[in-house]
């Protein structure tokens, strides 16, 4: 596999860099593989017409191989390949939607699970000091800051300088980055028979039409940011974030302030991160300001270690109009419960909410304690007992309490890079279910439970 890396990226370039020889460029590779067997037993809410035992099982794998091939000393392009994230259904056709793909996620993953692809070569950035920093050019990874809370690893098309203030610890980050690329409606010199300078198919016996109108002019979606790491003293450190979004096609902007906040001391630890998004938009006058914020706390001792969490996510109680201050979800990447929220089987994995009788949706408030406990040297055991509810319910005669989970996870390290986990929950279904799924006097919700065992090694 490295062999074939190196050829495959050597390529690439080839046309653009001078390589001496291939004995100078070095290849380094990090990643990891894992295989997942996944089952889920009682559905939270059953069918009405539909009285049996309730079950989903299902296997997964996936490896993420990162390269970065060494030009020279300072020169470097860095790269991703994502090799079999899918869930496997039988079907040998490369065109066909299998029943068990994944295509309901809003990010760039959906085109790559549709289609069954197997091999996925989704980043590939270059790399070089500048200005007592380095720049970093092309698709790379983005959507992420601070902690896990609200976090999105996607892929974004950016350009990013990363630098340190001389004399000081103190790091910036500043660049921009293409979220949606609308201009023009068409791409390329010959794009399915169409010019970049025209928006009709090439005509005979002459182009360009004296009619040609772009269906598109200012269509794009942008970004533009500026952070830093600030240690203020050795056991604090702050991480603020200032993150504008650009939506040419609603004539308007989102305004983000991410903040990070890590306090250390001995065998205590503190993480936070509190968020602000601000949402002005004069296409639709759609109008929106949300509060967010996670909170962990915790101290170790000897082999055991104690934790207490808190998150909160605004919600909605504006029943009609265009303003709404349900705009951004927990995130992808955010995934303290195994039923509740993980991407494999999670109910609310990367929501704003549950429904509540508003424009928006509920948010979420959401308090956990979390032990775990260090067997031996290669085994440990890790437990989390959390409540969730909703931040606002509309809904008349219906409970805000979501439920309450109950999840251990037992990791036994096999060798350096390979270990075996397994993670077992259930969840206890909250009011709000029971009150939303009564029919006819028959409470429809269940408490789910499940369990989760991977291989999964790393290099």
């Amino acid at each position: 596999m490295k062999k074939v890396l190196l050829g495959v990226m050597a390529l690439a370039i080839a046309f653009v860099l001078a390589i001496p020889a291939m004995a100078e460029v070095k290849l380094t590779t990090t990643g990891y593989m894992d295989v997942k067997g996944i089952m889920v037993k009682e559905n939270i809410v059953n069918d009405p017409t539909f009285e049996a035992d309730s079950t989903n099982a299902y296997y997964k794998q996936k490896m993420v191989i990162d390269p970065i091939l060494h030009i020279n000393d300072k020169v470097r392009i860095h790269g991703r390949v994502t090799v079999m994230e899918r869930f496997w259904d039988g079907s040998s056709s490369l065109s066909a939607t299998g029943a068990g793909d994944d295509v309901v996620r809003s990010d760039d993953r959906v085109n790559y699970r549709a289609r069954n692809n197997n091999f996925w070569w989704e980043r590939l950035y270059l790399s070089f000091p500048l200005l007592s920093g380095h720049l970093y050019v092309g698709r790379q990874s983005g959507g992420a800051w601070g902690t896990w809370f609200q976090d999105w690893d996607s892929n974004r098309d950016r350009v990013k300088w990363v630098g340190k203030i001389p004399t000081t610890n103190i790091v910036f980050a500043a660049g921009l980055e293409k979220l949606n690329e609308g201009d023009g409606g068409f791409v390329g010199a010959d794009y399915k028979g169409y010019r970049a300078l025209t928006v009709d198919p090439i005509p005979n016996p002459a182009w360009p039409l004296t009619n040609d109108v772009w269906s598109k002019s200012y269509d794009d979606t942008n970004a533009y940011f500026l952070g830093a790491v600030i240690p203020l003293s050795k056991s604090l450190v702050f991480k603020p974030l200032l993150y504008g979004i650009q939506f040419q096609a609603f004539e308007g902007w989102d305004y983000l302030s991410c903040n990070q906040i890590t306090f250390t001391s001995g065998p205590f630890m503190l993480d936070s991160e509190i968020n602000y998004r601000v949402r002005d938009w004069d296409v639709g006058n759609v109008e929106g300001a949300m509060f967010s914020g996670w909170l962990e706390g915790n101290y170790a001792m000897g082999p055991f270690t104690m934790g207490l969490g808190v998150f909160y996510l605004q919600g909605e109680d504006r029943a009609t109009g265009t303003e709404s201050d349900s705009i951004w979800s927990v995130g992808p990447e955010f995934q303290p419960y195994f039923l509740f929220f993980s991407e494999d089987v999670g109910l609310l994995w990367d929501t704003t909410g549950v429904e509540n009788g508003s424009v928006g949706r509920s948010g979420y408030e959401s308090l956990y304690l979390k032990a775990s406990y260090k067997m031996s040297e290669t085994m440990k055991l890790t437990g989390v007992v959390g409540y969730l509810q909703a931040s606002k319910m509309e809904l008349s005669g219906v409970d805000d309490q979501l439920g309450m989970e109950f999840d251990l996870n037992f990791e036994w390290k096999l060798m350096d890079n390979l270990k075996y986990v397994v993670d077992l929950a259930y969840l206890k279904a909250g009011d709000y279910f029971e009150d939303r799924y009564t029919v006819g006097g028959v409470d429809l919700s269940n408490d789910p439970y499940g369990m989760r065992h991977m291989l999964v090694i790393q290099w």
